[in-house]
């Protein structure tokens, strides 16, 4: 390795690293502060690089805003997913160890399996909203089906990658002259350390299951407005099983009556609000002096899971009706980010070993040229990837309420968000226009209006800095 490649290379890692952050802070400043054109435009032009990431928030930012482009958008997403899915999101990139010794950042982002099951929900949305039930029956028995094979997954996929990390890591730590003190870094002190001081997942209430709770109460709510009642119980079983959520109770009893033949008309609520849980970076040193004095810097980045916010902390109708917490995605995350910690440690741990065989190798060769190199490549080529989807709500709630001819508001923590009047709907009802999804800036805006002879189901994504809507199910005058 020349002296004048390796300052070339730890720089590349580098601003790759940089330019990863720096576009991930500018689509949530747009996405979270009203400006979600502007983030679904600059994720749809980077998507055009083929990454999952920015595809999938470019879809999902594109269905919240009704445009035309979100199935497509989220399509090639989910092709892209399904592709690094059936190779291992994990073992599938390590290959080779190599990357490790630099920066995760240059891989191509994988995703996880809630990622991937939420592509199929909102493909399931963007279908519904545009009257194709038959699409959105598909999309949702593939994401409750991809979200019931992650436990499996995720058993033989982590067992593995780390059997194939600990192969390729040990062909390239085999020289007898590396550095005294290198295998004693992956001691088991020094990974119960980094999973003590590393670890927040204890702050997280973490689901048993693999199961988002939403997808199965959105899905079975989907399939007993279908009529198919059986596959509805169950769906609702499921997320019910998770949440406890009385609503679902009460749905029960509306599918049972309506198994009798005994029918009254509803509009069901749906609210994802505020910014899930998303990543950070945190450094860990060791001294470099227990290693080697060729060494000059030992040391782990780690991404720390950072817990979302919501918007509001209680959401109610304007009769007093409250919203009720379907699914939080902090714990759909969290569970998966658990499953996934010893290979993210075992990971960060052979990348930082790696990089104290190189400081090591390079003073070898160069002297103390190399050592000043090696540990400016290790300081600079040390980076957590932080990527992760910056759509993702940090709650999920619904609520439901019987069709009526008064005017319905949304209130979150008292303040007016959103208007519902209900009419009936005769014969012209065809002639309604198809719904144009807007952000609804003013709390005195007219109400939308819903026919109250058929049954509704309304989805609000809410942020700090506006409220965007789709209706799913119904029609709107």
């Amino acid at each position: 390795m020349s002296q004048i490649f390796l300052p070339l290379l730890f720089l590349l890692f580098f601003l790759v690293g940089c330019s990863h952050r720096s576009d991930m802070q500018s689509f949530a400043k747009n996405y979270y502060g009203g400006k979600i054109e502007q983030a679904y435009s600059f994720a749809a032009n980077q998507g055009e690089k083929s990454d999952l990431l920015w595809n999938m928030q470019a879809g999902i930012s594109a269905f919240q805003l009704g445009k035309d482009d979100s199935d497509s958008l989220l399509n090639v997403a989910e092709v892209q997913f399904s592709k690094y899915e059936s190779e291992g999101l994990l073992s599938g990139v390590f290959d080779t160890l190599s990357s490790a010794a630099v920066n995760d950042n240059i891989l191509p982002y994988r995703g996880y399996i809630y990622e991937g099951v939420l592509l199929n929900y909102y493909k399931a949305l963007a279908a519904m909203s545009r009257k194709d039930f038959a699409i959105a029956r598909v999309e949702f028995n593939r994401a409750n089906d991809r979200q019931r094979r992650a436990k499996d997954y995720f058993s033989k996929d982590i067992t593995k990658a780390i059997s194939q990390q600990e192969k390729d890591f040990n062909q390239k730590t085999t020289d007898a002259n590396q550095p005294r003190g290198m295998v004693d870094l992956t001691a088991n002190s020094s990974s119960q350390f980094l999973e003590n001081e590393y670890s927040n997942l204890s702050a997280f209430k973490a689901y048993h299951s693999f199961i988002n709770p939403s997808v199965s109460y959105i899905s079975g709510l989907f399939f007993m407005l279908e009529n198919d009642y059986s596959k509805a119980l169950d769906l609702f079983k499921e997320s019910y099983a998770i949440n406890k959520a009385s609503l679902i109770n009460e749905d029960v009893a509306i599918l049972k009556k309506r198994q009798m033949r005994v029918n009254s008309s509803h509009t069901w609520i749906l609210i994802e609000e505020g910014h899930g849980a998303y990543k950070q970076e945190k450094i860990f040193s060791f001294p470099a002096y227990l290693v080697s004095d060729k060494v000059l810097n030992v040391s782990v980045a780690l991404p720390v899971l950072t817990a979302g916010s919501s918007v509001f902390s209680q959401y109610r109708l304007g009769h007093g009706a409250s919203f009720e917490e379907i699914a939080n995605m902090d714990s759909v995350i969290a569970r998966e980010y658990q499953e996934q910690l010893p290979f993210v440690l075992a990971r960060a741990l052979a990348g930082a070993i790696l990089k104290m065989y190189m400081q090591a190798e390079l003073a070898k060769q160069f002297g103390d040229a190399g050592v000043l190199f090696g540990g400016l490549y290790s300081i600079m080529a040390t980076g957590a990837d932080v990527r992760i989807s910056l759509t993702t709500p940090y709650r999920i709630l619904a609520t439901r309420v019987k069709n009526q001819q008064k005017d319905i508001a949304i209130l979150g923590d008292g303040h007016s968000l959103f208007k519902i009047n209900f009419q009936f709907c005769g014969d012209d009802s065809h002639k309604m226009s198809k719904i144009v999804t807007t952000k609804v800036k003013k709390a005195h805006q007219d109400a939308i209006i819903l026919c109250n002879n058929q049954d509704n189901i309304l989805y609000l994504r809410v942020t700090n800095a506006g409220v965007y809507f789709q209706l799913l199910k119904g029609e709107m005058k």
